[in-house]
């Protein structure tokens, strides 16, 4: 059973490298990223996640619980690790 995903996630934050069970989107994005191999693509991935969560928990959709966390510029972070362009 496939399922959609938020924005963010990618199916190999779900099914991992069971590429049979991954979204229609998922499938192309990898299969045109081929200058990549698996460990770059799943760390690509895993990039997108982590700025997700960060401007989720900017915008307060994740609760900071953590006093050394609720001081932190989430926008600014969110800003530098932004995909580069080249």
């Amino acid at each position: 059973m496939k399922i959609r995903h938020p924005q963010h996630v990618h199916c190999i934050h779900i099914y991992g490298w069971n590429t049979s069970a991954w979204c229609r989107e998922c499938r192309y994005h990898r299969a045109n990223s081929p200058e990549m191999n698996d460990r770059d693509y799943e760390q690509f991935a895993d990039g997108i996640l982590a700025r997700g969560v960060m401007q989720a928990m900017d915008a307060s959709d994740i609760a900071v619980t953590s006093g050394i966390l609720a001081d932190f510029d989430f926008v600014h972070l969110a800003e530098i690790t932004a995909p580069s362009t080249n």
